[in-house]
């Protein structure tokens, strides 16, 4: 079993994108309601993206600076919010295709996946910092806010800029959807 969270962790940007790319090609029962596909699609997907900037921000991933044990901004809240951002962002762009139906086993999917990553990369990070971190594991849930959180939450820091000239490709998740929709 130590192995399959290992694998899921070395692959999950790729097994995260599996059920998105399946999505582009998929014209199986589409909801054909623009109204309702845009807003909610496009919505997932800007709060995954607004997530994952926020939590970028303070975990400092892709900057050439010293990385720590980050427990501010989103992660004061969750352990995963990059995560959590990631599975809206998919969940989103799967709306926005029109197959809503897939909606619900695309978000299982990313929290079955990064369920299964997180198992390998806690253990790293129990290794790597002991016992601060795992005592931020125990007052910190993993996944869903608890509503508990003493630390400032910091939406906007000094790296904000750098952060969103760094993610911006995430935008691109959408192209294929815009295109399908224009085409069909």
């Amino acid at each position: 079993m130590k192995s399959l969270h290992k694998i899921c962790f070395s692959l999950r940007a790729y097994l995260i994108s599996f059920p998105v790319i399946i999505a582009i090609f998929v014209s199986f029962a589409e909801t054909e309601n623009n109204w309702i596909i845009w807003p909610v699609g496009g919505g997932l997907f800007l709060i995954g993206f607004a997530i994952r900037i926020w939590s970028q921000q303070h975990l400092h991933y892709r900057m050439k600076i010293r990385k720590h044990m980050t427990t501010t901004g989103p992660y004061a809240i969750i352990r995963n919010p990059i995560y959590v951002g990631n599975v809206l962002m998919a969940t989103g762009a799967v709306v926005t295709s029109e197959l809503v139906w897939f909606a619900p086993c695309v978000f299982a999917w990313g929290f079955l996946i990064y369920g299964f990553a997180v198992k390998y990369e806690e253990a790293y990070l129990i290794e790597k910092f002991g016992a601060e971190y795992a005592d931020y594991a125990a007052k910190t849930p993993g996944w869903f806010p608890n509503g508990k959180s003493n630390s400032e939450l910091q939406l906007v820091n000094s790296f904000f800029f750098k952060v969103m000239l760094k993610e911006a490709h995430c935008v691109l998740m959408l192209v294929p959807f815009v295109l399908k929709e224009t085409m069909s």
